[in-house]
């Protein structure tokens, strides 16, 4: 098992990334939360995935996968949730995705109690209509490799 630790861990439902090419990518915290996310989403052409080892982790998962996918990132609503959604960022850049966002801080921090995620219940004021738009109007975090590419011509 030592040896394993030096080698880049694979991401939770890569199957479902590598079968569903035009999906979507979610990014979410736990494989709890990825699972309960693909029942709420899959209908609506997105894939939710995670990464192994937690928070602090992020750098030990291999990202390839996702090199030309359009990617959300969903933090977990805490300051370790928020520092490891920006450390996907800066892993998503290294690899070339085609668009990278992130729900918005603020929006979460306001809108939804802390530690709050996608497999928890909602809370009273809040449902799926909220956290759909929050998905998909999430902020951008840099330009795309397409938008780099056309951006050279």
């Amino acid at each position: 098992m030592k040896g394993y630790q030096d080698y880049k861990k694979p991401i939770y439902n890569l199957s479902r990334v590598i079968k569903n090419t035009k999906d979507l990518i979610l990014i979410v915290e736990g494989e709890k939360t990825a699972d309960t996310a693909n029942k709420l989403f899959s209908k609506e052409g997105v894939t939710c995935i995670t990464w192994c080892g937690g928070a602090s982790a992020v750098s030990k998962s291999d990202w390839t996968h996702l090199y030309g996918r359009q990617v959300v990132i969903w933090p977990d609503n805490d300051d370790a949730g928020f520092k490891a959604g920006e450390k996907i960022c800066s892993e998503l850049r290294k690899v070339g995705v085609k668009s990278l966002h992130i729900v918005d801080k603020e929006i979460l921090i306001k809108q939804f109690p802390e530690k709050w995620d996608l497999a928890d219940a909602f809370p009273v004021d809040r449902n799926i209509n909220h956290a759909r738009d929050l998905i998909f109007n999430a902020k951008e975090k840099s330009l795309g490799i397409d938008q780099l590419s056309n951006s050279e011509r």
